[in-house]
């Protein structure tokens, strides 16, 4: 019968530790009700935010560069469209001019194609 009396005070000391240990639980989580967040929740947040305004600051970054490029982009394009209408404009008068002094007209070759979009 001994033994039958440390199995039933060791079933005992687990229950009642396993019940502690929920006991305790409960407590932290009712305590962290009360209390608002852990400190380790608090902390999370922090680095959350601070995380969160580093993106920011390398977005922002990244929306001025992106801006520049475009007024980049609109200024080649104006000016390859200038281009493009300076030598059109030239060619019809070299044209013009040499019929007008009865010589052979110049033939252009056609532009070079490049990969891309057009």
């Amino acid at each position: 019968m001994p033994a039958e009396e440390g199995k039933d005070l060791l079933s005992q000391a687990l229950t009642l530790g396993g019940g502690g240990i929920a006991l305790t639980a409960l407590g932290a989580f009712i305590r962290g009700l009360f209390n608002g967040t852990s400190g380790q929740e608090k902390e999370l947040r922090t680095e959350y935010r601070e995380e969160l305004n580093r993106l920011r600051t390398v977005q922002e970054a990244q929306q001025t560069e992106i801006d520049e490029l475009r007024n980049d982009v609109r200024r080649l394009t104006e000016m390859n469209l200038y281009l493009l209408t300076t030598r059109a404009e030239a060619r019809a008068e070299l044209s013009t001019l040499q019929r007008q002094q009865g010589l052979t007209v110049t033939t252009w070759p056609p532009d070079p194609t490049y990969g891309g979009t057009p």
